[in-house]
Order: structure tokens, then C-alpha cells, then sequence
């Protein structure tokens, strides 16, 4: 309680973005629009049991955060893909993602450069689309290394 006390007092717009999602979600009868146009439900908005009310509402909580987020990085993953195919570098493979990060697979390390410059021009692509959604800038930051252990900083 004292943490979320203390990140509240810290961010104070928090409170507010919660009481104002919690109200779309309860005025959406259990559903809302991402800002990107995906749709998620959440069948126990309105259970008798108050667990899983509180459980639909933290859900619907981070999926305002983590979905726009994750569907941003599809689209750079989905702008990369193609890039990278038309540039005759169909070998890089993208082997993980996690909410608002991607992870790629380069064989030939002398690759490096140019993967790089076409996810820099796919988050580009992005950012045209999104742009009108987003108050901060869309940033991609880049970690090279053999393995999850050895990854370091990789600087433009």
C-alpha cells in the first residue's frame, strides 16, 4: 500500500487515468477501443464477484498501456519484414517479442548495420501511422550481442 501510495503522490495523473478507465469500462459495458482500433472485451466487468471485477478491471488497465504498445511494435516488426525481404536479407529472423520489444536473429554479424537502419526506416513507417495518437516520441533503442547474457548497447 505505502509503494502504490508513493507512486501515486509521485504521478499524480495516475489516479485519474485509472478512474477515467475504470469509467469507460464500466460505460462500455465491458469493453473498449485501443487507439489503434483493436477491440478488447472483458466478460466479469460486472461480476457479482468482486475478484474478478478487480481482475477485468487490471486487465483492462494494462491493455490501455502494454496493447498500444505491443500493436505498434507488430507494425514495426510487420514493416520490417517487408524491408528486409526486399533487401534480399530474408535470413534475419525475428524470433521473439515482448510487449514493446523485438528481438531479431542477424547470422552474418557484418548484417548488423543495415538491419538496423531498415528497423530505424520500419519504426519510421510506424510512427506515420501513429503519430497522431502518441505525445511522446516513438524510440527504438538497440542491444547487440551473441547471446541474451552478452548484450550490449548499440549506438546510432
Amino acid at each position: 500500500k505505502h509503494f502504490v501510495d508513493v507512486f501515486f503522490s509521485t504521478y499524480k495523473r495516475l489516479p485519474v487515468f485509472h478512474r477515467e478507465c475504470g469509467d469507460k469500462l464500466i460505460r462500455n459495458a465491458g469493453w473498449f477501443e485501443s487507439v489503434v482500433g483493436h477491440r478488447f472485451f472483458y466478460e466479469d466487468w460486472n461480476h457479482l464477484d468482486q475478484k474478478r471485477r478487480d481482475h477485468a478491471f487490471r486487465a483492462h488497465l494494462n491493455a490501455h498501456g502494454q496493447g498500444p504498445a505491443a500493436q505498434i511494435c507488430f507494425s514495426v516488426l510487420v514493416q520490417a519484414r517487408r524491408l528486409l525481404d526486399a533487401r534480399g536479407l530474408r535470413h534475419v529472423r525475428f524470433v521473439n517479442t515482448v510487449h514493446d520489444s523485438l528481438v531479431a536473429e542477424v547470422p552474418q554479424s557484418v548484417n548488423v548495420v543495415n538491419v538496423v537502419e531498415i528497423m530505424q526506416e520500419a519504426t519510421a513507417l510506424t510512427y506515420e501511422w501513429v503519430k497522431q495518437w502518441l505525445i511522446v516520441p516513438l524510440v527504438m533503442e538497440y542491444k547487440v550481442g551473441e547471446s541474451w547474457g552478452s548484450l550490449e548497447d548499440y549506438k546510432l
